[in-house]
């Protein structure tokens, strides 16, 4: 038997927190419950429970952060189980959080697309900053918060390393 666990799943493109409730190879989202079938391949799942079985492959930054790859598509998102996301929140909104720089780094090794932010310019949370080709697909990396993009170290067209700085955002 397997123990249920609710997590606390929010894109990293600034969406609104969902509950995510998984039972094995169930989980809950918003009372609509799909099954999880591992494949033989690591990392990948069949999703069934929607309108078609879905392959998706999950990976994880081993912290907080996992990236679904559907359909051509990959999805950034931080998982936190309910417990932890409670005292994120109230840390996250304590006044020195508030006023710290934060480092915007390449979240996967790839070629960096395009650059859309500009040094000196003020973006709101989650807004795109940069377009990261990496495995034939195009990501998208966004403002972890509102701010001033500051040491804008990108350069278009180049290979970058996960991890790689890209720019600074300094609070507003």
């Amino acid at each position: 038997m397997h123990q249920e666990r609710t997590y606390v799943v929010q894109s990293t493109d600034g969406g609104t927190p969902s509950n995510v409730t998984l039972n094995g190879t169930s989980a809950t989202l918003n009372g609509h419950t799909i099954s999880l079938t591992p494949t033989e391949r690591h990392g990948v799942y069949l999703v069934s429970g929607i309108d078609v079985d879905l392959p998706v492959y999950v990976e994880s930054d081993g912290v907080d952060h996992i990236t679904l790859h559907m359909r051509g598509y990959a999805y950034r998102a931080r998982v936190l189980r309910d417990q932890h996301h409670q005292l994120v929140a109230i840390l996250e909104s304590s006044p020195a959080m508030q006023t710290r720089v934060v480092k915007v780094t390449a979240p996967m090794p790839g070629l960096l697309k395009s650059i859309i932010a500009a040094d000196g310019e003020h973006v709101a949370k989650g807004q795109v900053l940069f377009t990261l080709e990496a495995m034939k697909m195009e990501n998208s990396i966004a403002a972890p918060h509102a701010g001033t993009v500051r040491n804008l170290t990108a350069k278009e067209g180049l290979a970058v390393e996960k991890g790689a700085p890209l720019c600074v955002i300094e609070p507003a």
